[in-house]
């Protein structure tokens, strides 16, 4: 695969799919210990998912205007961790699964926003800022619901299954 094929929408969700299936070799071979989501304490654990996430979300869009590598590095990284991560659920608890649906809904789309802006970052910026801006704005607020589902919502249906 050529450097400029990485800069493509298919070439980066290609980057994320095969660094996912990396991530569910390695979680194959390595047994984590079992941690308590439950009782979690959601604020603390919200404020660190938000920061984490809004700090990639802007190092994505800023070094996309520069070049696609370190957003791709990124979006290798988070394939690897959704890919142990996932494999990591069905060992502990097959029907834990089910919390990923309501993350899942907004992180798929968020995915493939973050492969548009590394493959057209600069040219949009450069085209129209205006829309740019919108376009980190949408995605930092996707963000923010991804936290609230992962630190407040998930952790209570977690109680029902």
């Amino acid at each position: 695969m050529k450097l400029k094929s990485f800069s493509t929408v298919r070439g980066i969700i290609t980057v994320f799919f095969l660094f996912f299936m990396i991530g569910i070799l390695l979680a194959i071979l390595i047994n984590p210990e079992s941690g308590d989501i439950v009782n979690l304490d959601k604020h603390k654990s919200f404020r660190k998912i938000l920061n984490n996430n809004m700090m990639l979300i802007l190092i994505i869009y800023i070094t996309s205007l520069l070049s696609p590598i370190p957003p791709v590095i990124i979006i290798a990284q988070n394939g690897l961790v959704l890919g142990v991560s996932i494999t990591w659920v069905i060992k502990f608890n097959p029907r834990l699964l089910i919390l990923l649906l309501p993350h899942g809904i907004f992180e798929i789309p968020s995915i493939l926003a973050t492969a548009f802006i590394i493959n057209k970052g600069r040219i949009l910026f450069r085209n129209n800022p205006r829309v740019f801006i919108k376009l980190l704005l949408m995605h930092l607020f996707v963000t923010i619901l991804l936290a609230i589902i992962e630190s407040y919502i998930t952790p209570e249906l977690i109680r029902y299954i």
